[in-house]
């Protein structure tokens, strides 16, 4: 079954801590980390986010800085 929005608390608990989407989240944090060192954001402005299924997305946290 593919998971999506309307999945089960316990289903998307456990895609959210998938390897799969363990990587996605790596790469956000790359991502973040490259913007910030670059200074073309500051440290909590903006947000990164990545489409992982049709109807969900992995974004990050709002007044998190991006460098860490």
């Amino acid at each position: 079954m593919q998971v999506t929005a309307k999945s089960s608390k316990a289903e998307l608990e456990a895609f959210f801590n998938s390897p799969e989407i363990h990587q996605h989240k790596l790469i956000i944090c790359d991502i973040g980390r490259r913007l910030w060192e670059r200074e073309y954001v500051d440290g909590n402005g903006g947000n990164i986010a990545i489409r992982v299924r049709d109807d969900i997305v992995l974004c990050t946290p709002t007044l998190i800085s991006k460098g860490s």
